[in-house]
């Protein structure tokens, strides 16, 4: 509820094109350059092949994407404060979430698809974590090499009711699943097992010596 207020009391959707513009983008943090590379090849023939399409990065800055995408189809966002965080994702289509199938990867959240879900977008994301949140062809679209990023891109923007039944379905999951209401037992939770977990290390100890 908080995520989609802020939305909400943000003004005008900003607008990246004239209509009938699909807009794609990727949002987050630091991360190698090397981690988009099947996503941003997928977005370079994407550009050539809808000129209808516009691409925006939100966050972390990576350059490897002015080599695939031309200025003009670009709109890069600087990072806002995290009470402002959700204005960034608003008038987007598509959202995409690489993330490559490697350890530091793996201990990661798939939070961010639940992000573009809350926003209402689709979305295209990497098996590795956002396949637990993902049911590829229902709410959303499971992509890993370049070929079937630019295949899953392009279904995507042409079956324009295809992909706003795919978002419905992924905010209807986020609104079900993933609200604070319903997970925040969890913390606690996760605190009572590493006390307990503190306690039964302390009395092993003086039971060894």
């Amino acid at each position: 509820r908080w995520w989609q207020a802020v939305q909400a009391a943000g003004g005008p959707v900003p607008t990246y094109g004239p209509p009938g513009t699909v807009v794609i983008g990727w949002a987050g943090g630091t991360r190698p350059d090397s981690e988009f590379e099947a996503m941003l090849i997928a977005w370079g023939q994407i550009c050539q092949r809808y000129p209808f399409t516009h691409f925006v990065v939100a966050g972390h800055q990576f350059d490897s994407v002015a080599r695939y995408i031309p200025p003009h189809r670009l709109t890069r966002l600087t990072w806002l404060p995290p009470e402002l965080y959700p204005l960034s994702l608003r008038g987007w289509h598509i959202g995409c979430a690489p993330l490559p199938n490697r350890p530091f990867n793996r201990c990661k959240t798939p939070i961010k698809v639940m992000e573009y879900g809350a926003s209402g977008m689709a979305v295209v994301a990497s098996p590795t974590l956002y396949g637990t949140v993902i049911r590829h062809g229902v709410d959303g679209l499971i992509a890993t090499t370049a070929d079937e990023w630019e295949e899953s891109l392009a279904w995507l923007i042409d079956h324009p009711q295809r992909r706003q039944w795919m978002a419905k379905a992924l905010r209807r999951k986020v609104m079900a699943e993933h609200t604070l209401e319903k997970n925040v037992w969890k913390w606690p939770a996760a605190w009572e097992r590493i006390i307990d977990a503190s306690r039964q290390q302390r009395v092993r100890r003086l039971l060894a010596s």
